[in-house]
């Protein structure tokens, strides 16, 4: 995967961006939830581009991306591994990842043992950037991560990889 040069000390640094931001978390979240809502209900009418995610997962990874006119303003990736499943929304505006909803699903035995998801567990996450910046996330519950974290720059690097990994699949023309 790539990586990125911005840590979160760079994220406290002032960024011109298209997106029109106000470098307040909570007028930033919801921008993102009207940019959120707004994609949502446009999904029926965008044009959809589906790819293989091969170096994703061995067990199997897809992405389908949302593009409206000539813009992606999501992609729905869906990997699969031996113990669970996630499924992760990225979500864009004007070309910059502005939020990630991740949903994962992990068997409490392997499913050819036993093909039931009795016993799985559910879990959801929330990420919200803002010019590039992790600037909430939210475990199950709505529960948030405090930026303290040490975790945080990496969940914020290994996010934007992703993200750019998957615009830059989906920007390809497609295999004839």
């Amino acid at each position: 995967m790539l990586t990125l040069p911005i840590t979160i000390a760079t994220c406290t640094a002032f960024f011109s961006t298209l997106v029109p931001l106000a470098n307040n978390p909570d007028t930033d979240i919801a921008f993102i939830r009207q940019q959120y809502a707004a994609t949502r209900q446009a999904l029926p009418t965008m044009r959809r581009r589906r790819i293989d995610l091969l170096d994703w997962s061995t067990e199997g990874a897809a992405a389908t991306g949302y593009f409206q006119r000539q813009e992606l303003r999501l992609v729905e990736a869906d990997v699969y591994g031996e113990m669970g499943q996630m499924h992760t929304g990225y979500y864009f505006a004007q070309g910059q990842l502005i939020f990630v909803l991740e949903r994962a699903q992990n068997y409490a035995v392997h499913l050819q043992q036993r093909p039931s998801l009795a016993g799985s567990t559910r879990s959801t996450r929330r990420y919200y950037f803002s010019e590039g910046c992790l600037v909430r996330w939210l475990q199950d519950q709505n529960q948030a991560v405090p930026t303290s974290v040490s975790a945080y720059p990496q969940k914020q690097q290994q996010l934007l990889a992703e993200a750019q990994e998957l615009q830059q699949l989906l920007a390809k023309p497609p295999a004839r």
